[in-house]
Formats: C-alpha cells, sequence, structure tokens
C-alpha cells in the first residue's frame, strides 16, 4: 500500500487567528500603498530613484568605485581611505600607497592597536622560544612553555623574571633574591649576613673608615692614616699598627709568632692614666726586659726575688764602706784601763782623785 512522504514542522511559531488577521492587514496596506486602481505606482519607484540618484551623487567626495572595489575617501584629508576589496579591508593614510592597517581571511595586520581589546584566548608574538604570549595563565616571554618562560607575569600580577634592567624608581617593595648587581646602591640602612665589596666605606674624604682588599683603616680630617690592619701579607693581617701625622709607624699590637704570644711594641711608648690617683694594675707575672726607672716611690706588698746587690747602681761599695767603717771599730767585748793622775778638778780642799779604771762593753 503506497503511503505519501510524511513532513515533519518544528521551530515554528504557532499564530491564533488574531495574529494570522493582524499580518494578513498589514500586507493590505503594503500593497494599497503599491497600486492605485489595480495598477503599480510608478510614482512611487521614481521618488526612490531620485533620491537614490541625490545621495549617490553626494556622496561622490566620499565613496568612489575603481579598479580596487569601494573606496571610502575623507572629506578632511583626502589621504586617509578606507579601501573595500574582494579580499578584505585596507585602511591607508596615503591615498593607498602603503596599507596601516588591513583586515584579511588570514588575521589583522596593524601598527597600533587603541582602546579596550575584546576577551581573547590567546595572543602569541614570535615563534618557537623566541616568542611572547599572553593567554590565560598570564604574560610570558622568552620561551614556549609559559613555567620555563624566563619572564612572566602571572594574572595574580606576580612577576618572574631571570633578568631585568631598571632604570626607574621601586618605592615600598621587597626583592627577595640571591643576587643583585648594580653600580650604585643608595639607601639609609643595609642589612645582611654578609657583605662582599671592593670598598666599603663611612665617607669618600675627611675622617672615615674604610675596609677593602688592603685591610682596615681610619683616616684623619686630612685624609692621612692612623690606624691600620692590612691585609697584604700574612704578617701584617695579624697586627694594627698605629701611625703619627707624618704617616710613620710608632707602634702595634700584633700576634706574629705561633707560640701564643700577644705583643703592644712602639719605638716611644706612655702608658698611664687620666689621673695620678688611678693606678695601672700588671696582673700576672709581668717581665720588664730592660732599663726601668722609677721616678716617684715604689711599693712592695710582696716579696722580691732574684734581685742581687750588684744589680743596684753603687749599692755594692756603699755597703763595703759601711763594712769597712765598722771592721775599724771595737769589738763588743773589749774593755781596757785608764789611768788617771791625781786632781782635785780645780776645788780646794778637794780630795785627790785618780788612779787606774778599767772601761766596761761597748
Amino acid at each position: 500500500m503506497d503511503k505519501h512522504t510524511q513532513v515533519v514542522l518544528a521551530n515554528f511559531k504557532v499564530q491564533d487567528y488574531d495574529d494570522i488577521i493582524a499580518d494578513l492587514e498589514r500586507s493590505k496596506r503594503i500593497m494599497n500603498d503599491l497600486l492605485s486602481g489595480g495598477k503599480i505606482r510608478t510614482d512611487v519607484f521614481e521618488t526612490f530613484a531620485k533620491q537614490a540618484v541625490i545621495d549617490i551623487n553626494n556622496s561622490k567626495t566620499q565613496i568612489i568605485y575603481d579598479e580596487r572595489g569601494i573606496l571610502l575617501q575623507s572629506k578632511v584629508d583626502v589621504r586617509n581611505q578606507v579601501i573595500l576589496t574582494s579580499d578584505g579591508i585596507v585602511l591607508t593614510t596615503d591615498g593607498g600607497k602603503t596599507p596601516r592597517v588591513a583586515i584579511t581571511g588570514q588575521g589583522v595586520l596593524a601598527e597600533a592597536i587603541r582602546g579596550v581589546l575584546g576577551d581573547f584566548v590567546s595572543m602569541v608574538i614570535g615563534s618557537g622560544n623566541l616568542v611572547t604570549k599572553i593567554n590565560p595563565q598570564g604574560i610570558s616571554s622568552g620561551h614556549s612553555d609559559y613555567n620555563q618562560a624566563p619572564f612572566r607575569v602571572d594574572m595574580a600580577g606576580n612577576v618572574v623574571a631571570r633578568s631585568i634592567k631598571l632604570t626607574g624608581q621601586i618605592d615600598n617593595s621587597t626583592m627577595l633574591s640571591s643576587l643583585i648587581q648594580a653600580s650604585r646602591i643608595v639607601g639609609n640602612e643595609i642589612e645582611g649576613g654578609t657583605i662582599t665589596g671592593a670598598l666599603i666605606r663611612t665617607a669618600t674624604g675627611g675622617r672615615r673608615v674604610e675596609l677593602d682588599v688592603q685591610g682596615f683603616r681610619s683616616y684623619d680630617a686630612s685624609g692621612r692614616t692612623r690606624i691600620q690592619i692590612a691585609t697584604t701579607e700574612d704578617a701584617t693581617a695579624a697586627a694594627i699598627i698605629w701611625r703619627d701625622t707624618n704617616g710613620s709607624s710608632v707602634g702595634e699590637i700584633n700576634s706574629y709568632q705561633s707560640s701564643g704570644q700577644f705583643s703592644i711594641v712602639g719605638s716611644n711608648m706612655f702608658i698611664g692614666s687620666n689621673s695620678s690617683g688611678n693606678p695601672i694594675r700588671l696582673q700576672g707575672a709581668p717581665i720588664i726586659a730592660g732599663p726601668a726607672e722609677f721616678r716617684s716611690s715604689v711599693l712592695f706588698n710582696g716579696s722580691i726575688t732574684g734581685l742581687k746587690i750588684t744589680d743596684i747602681t753603687g749599692l755594692q761599695a756603699e755597703l763595703s764602706s759601711i763594712w769597712a767603717a765598722l771592721n775599724s771599730k771595737a769589738s763588743s767585748s773589749h774593755t781596757h784601763s785608764v789611768t788617771l793622775p791625781t786632781h782635785n778638778h780645780g776645788i780646794a780642799g778637794a780630795s785627790n782623785w785618780g788612779g787606774t779604771f778599767t772601761t766596761s762593753t761597748p
């Protein structure tokens, strides 16, 4: 049994009776405007044609048809043109000699894009690893893989740059890096665990302290070195050297020897107190190698050993003289007799005194 093909309609709006009547009325009015007495009103088309001719004539200064296509020309500057061709759209500012902007099926060519761009999934400039990309990960440059790119900015604004040259100013920022290279760093404070440099100084001239590869030095107002720790050799590195205003060494504190000896030496040394009433104490077992002069009283609160009579100038001679004098004296047990003649000490009528007498011991 033959069966006709079935037709199924979908995605159409079902109209009710009132909608159909309204559409028919609109169509009737359109036809009435075009027809008059059952004939088409040519005046309607003539009016449209006349207006079209007028519009075309008025736009001849802006719209030109030539072998390239439709050319839209600026009324202000005829060199500014928009050329509509079968291959694309060209914008030029020199009468069509050079395209400033071109839009074709292959893409958009433009020297500059100004304004707010729409949403893009990705923008790529370059190829291979010599490329700059803008995509939902952020901005990357120097590698096709975002995570390996030496320069990248994520969507949160975090920047990673393996090499950067800054010529402007960075304010209120913290830099976390293992290496900062600069010809000059200016700041109120520098904090760090290790600071290594060719020259570290407190001022460029006058009174200052400097530290460089040759060691440590302090300078007076005339720029003369006064205190020095030199690192030019192992010996000088173990000494603090003091210099006078002529630059000559006047003394040093050193530890040259490997015996653990600590030395304070100078050609003319003075060790004193700011007040004569304040003592200067030498604790331990001090050794004075050389002549010692005491210009005031000396108080010994302990025993003295190792001091010989000959170590004191003139003491031996003085003692010898005393002994000689003592030796010429009588012994302590010596006695002798003294005989006195008879006498009365000049007193008349007095008894005469005299006789032999024995002296007592000294």
